[in-house]
């Protein structure tokens, strides 16, 4: 409800859905990049109660190599991504992680101004799984509180200002 938000044991159920679906997606390479309540869906079911699922990965990209330098996609048939989506990669991988997996800095301008990261808007290039963390916690505070942390007029919005110069 807007400017109540909602419960939060109702709140804390959903969020661990979502960050359980963002996990997922990152374990498989796969960085969505679009993150926002109009791109998470919920299906009730009777035996599992009410899920969250995430859609539109038009704007997602490939975030992750393989210690082999190996790409994830080859890996894991089951990933949907186009040619577009997967050429969104900046040259080499710019950091390691502790598995010996290689985070590629993804580089594009892409999101929902009121979701996106701050690193983004510097176009500097930026890790995509820390982006769509970043993107959860205004989620979660917008599912609690029933607005968005930095300004609700888009217009006016300094942020979107500087999105829309991209």
């Amino acid at each position: 409800k807007l400017d109540y938000g909602t419960r939060e044991d109702t709140a804390k159920g959903f969020f661990k859905q979502l960050l359980d679906g963002v996990r997922h997606c990152h374990e498989q390479g796969v960085c969505h990049r679009d993150l926002k309540p109009e791109n998470l869906l919920l299906s009730d079911t009777q035996e599992l109660g009410t899920i969250l699922k995430i859609a539109d990965f038009g704007f997602s990209a490939r975030c992750a190599r393989s210690a082999e330098g190996a790409d994830l996609q080859h890996q894991n048939p089951s990933s949907v991504l186009t040619q577009m989506e997967m050429m969104d990669l900046a040259s080499p991988p710019s950091s390691s992680t502790p598995n010996n997996s290689s985070l590629t800095t993804l580089i594009s301008v892409v999101g929902s101004p009121f979701y996106v990261a701050p690193e983004i808007l510097e176009a500097k290039g930026y890790s995509g799984p820390k982006a769509d963390v970043w993107s959860i916690g205004v989620i979660l505070y917008a599912i609690l509180a029933g607005n968005l942390p930095f300004g609700q007029e888009l217009t006016s919005c300094k942020r979107y200002k500087n999105f829309c110069k991209w």
